[in-house]
């Protein structure tokens, strides 16, 4: 789970920022949006962002995907650049990027803040602490890349370390790259004959399998469009997910019935598709069994009508249906596991009251997951939907053109709290547009 994120001199975020899934102590509403850890911090199951256009909100999510793709992938050579981009409207010398996140992991919850500075080309400095609770840390190390040399520093986090863990470690951070992150590097090692940094691979893990990016654009590549398929694999392959995606559906788009079949074909067939392995904008998408042979799989539909049964391709349904199926692979994910799910523009393509029910869905049915999202749907910005600590702002500060990021719990509200769209709309908030002279009209 996602505890805090603070971030200085990325993309648009200048100066740093901090957003956090704390529970806010005073806001009482709806208990059931609370997950309560092992270690006594209440977090929160959602976060809804809002703004105008163009201040910031999808650069705060891509710093998290940027975060993630970090750790996850790294880099694969020396001359590599790394995947951050500063902020640039200044004139000030060129800064190092930051950030700092702080997560709850695991089934005995213990929090982990791993904080990183860095530029295009080197990584300055990587912590990782461990927490003690009260605000106090225990550092597990901290790996420091200077002109000559890579220190690295072994903090009280690793107390119980061995004498050959202690070398080994050293020897993995001496030989790894200064565009490479040490956690990531150590991912790759066989760390089970080194109990004492078990630890670092919680957190690696945490990373490469927790968080769930959901972009709002249409497939650019290969690999998203594989990634946005990958419903139907899973429909293909449990029951339990189809039963859950006709229920859905049933609900909010009058389906009868989803059907996937199955037709194993060759390893020839295969060559001619080979261009679109996955990514046919057919109604038909390719994966490999478990028994290592491959299978064209189809989707149709059943609709009703006057009696009669019609199964119709699943290409011919809307771009809002698309997107919903392919919310409901996530939200299927969040509701039987913990996730992290963060979804730019959540309300691209949906109703807004498939929007609401979706939300709802979450909120019923998720435990230990979270759900973050941008929207400018205002019709949801309600105390019937979130807590005041549920829901954040972000806009550009007039001179330096920096966002900024707020939650409303931060604001002295005035008035009747259950019309938060009217007072929202009238830029009691922030973070709406400021148009010019609307004369014009």
């Amino acid at each position: 789970m996602l505890v805090r994120l603070e971030v200085e001199n990325i993309l648009s975020f200048k100066e740093k920022t901090e957003f956090n899934m704390l529970a806010f102590e005073e806001e009482k509403t709806h208990p059931s949006h609370v997950i309560y850890t092992k270690r006594g911090i209440k977090l929160l199951k959602a976060a809804s962002i809002y703004g105008e256009n163009g201040v910031g909100k999808s650069n705060f999510i891509q710093i998290m995907n940027m975060i993630s793709l970090l750790i996850k992938k790294g880099t694969n050579n020396h001359t590599d650049e790394l995947p951050v981009k500063p902020f640039l409207l200044t004139q000030s010398p060129a800064l190092n990027s930051f950030f700092s996140i702080q997560i709850c992991v695991g089934e005995d919850h213990p929090i982990f803040k791993y904080e990183v500075q860095l530029d295009k080309t080197t990584i300055y400095t990587e912590a990782l602490y461990k927490s003690l609770g009260e605000d106090k840390w225990a550092l597990i190390y901290k790996r420091r890349t200077l002109e000559e040399e890579i220190q690295l520093e072994k903090g009280p986090g690793l107390l119980a370390l061995s004498e050959d863990e202690s070398k080994f470690l050293d020897l993995i951070s001496m030989g790894t790259r200064k565009n490479l992150l040490l956690l990531t590097r150590l991912s790759n090692e066989n760390l089970t004959s080194y109990p004492s940094l078990s630890d670092l691979l919680l957190v690696y893990e945490w990373f490469s399998s927790s968080m769930r990016l959901l972009p709002p654009y249409a497939i650019k590549n290969a690999d998203e469009k594989r990634e946005t398929d990958a419903w139907i694999y899973l429909a293909w392959r449990s029951k339990e997910y189809l039963e859950f995606l006709n229920e859905l559906c049933f609900r909010t788009l009058g389906w009868n019935k989803l059907k996937i079949f199955e037709q194993q074909i060759s390893n020839e067939a295969i060559i001619w598709k080979q261009d679109n392995f996955g990514i046919s904008d057919k109604n038909e998408v390719v994966f490999r069994g478990d028994d290592d042979k491959f299978y064209l799989l189809e989707s149709t539909v059943d609709y009703i009508a006057n009696g009669k049964t019609f199964p119709m391709p699943f290409k011919t349904e809307s771009d809002g249906t698309k997107r919903l199926i392919q919310l409901s692979q996530e939200l299927f994910f969040a509701i039987h596991t913990s996730k992290v799910l963060i979804i730019d523009e959540l309300d691209q393509h949906l109703h807004p009251h498939l929007l609401e029910y979706f939300i709802k869905y979450f909120f019923a049915k998720s435990k230990n997951s979270q759900f973050i999202f941008t929207t400018h749907q205002t019709h949801i910005l309600s105390e019937e939907m979130f807590r005041n600590d549920e829901i954040w702002f972000i806009e550009r500060d007039f001179e330096t053109k920096s966002s900024c990021l707020y939650p409303l719990s931060d604001i002295n509200l005035e008035g009747d709290t259950r019309y938060l769209e009217k007072q929202y709309l009238e830029g009691r908030f922030g973070g709406i547009p400021t148009i010019g002279n609307k004369d014009v009209f």
